[in-house]
């Protein structure tokens, strides 16, 4: 029996695990996105006050690009995972976010397609970027603890 759900790892950064997901491999209607990584603080300051300025840039940039694509509904879901409390300065402390999507039922893209429009578009060049910010805001980002 062929199980329904379906994951790839993307290449996109040696800094996050990213993979694309999806519960039904034949008509991925619904996909969703999910990163993970170790975050380490180098400095102490605000840490929750800049990671969700961070993050709260990601969102509306990530929304305007997959408005922009045509192949997304308009609403999307973004989860992230990250317990404040326990950043503590040189400390790794696990992060993780998902971003769920709706394709759009006129544009469909397989999941093989799915897999080369996140690593190939604009999406991955905005989470380099989010990559970037966080690391000039003296946090390190690693695969594993």
């Amino acid at each position: 029996m062929k199980r329904p759900y379906k994951e790839c790892k993307l290449n996109i950064t040696d800094k996050i695990n990213l993979s694309l997901k999806t519960f039904n491999s034949e008509k991925p209607f619904v996909c969703f996105l999910n990163g993970r990584c170790w975050i380490t603080p180098t400095d102490t300051f605000n840490y929750m006050e800049i990671v969700e300025n961070y993050f709260n840039n990601f969102k509306k940039i990530f929304k305007n690009s997959i408005i922009k694509s045509g192949n997304f509904e308009n609403k999307f879901i973004f989860d992230m995972d990250m317990k404040y409390h326990r950043l503590i300065t040189n400390k790794k402390t696990f992060f993780e976010f998902e971003i769920f999507l709706k394709q759009k039922q006129n544009n469909f893209l397989t999941f093989k397609d799915l897999k080369k429009y996140f690593e190939k578009e604009d999406i991955n060049i905005h989470i380099k970027k989010l990559i970037e910010q966080l690391e000039q805001s003296k946090f390190i980002l690693e695969k594993s603890k």
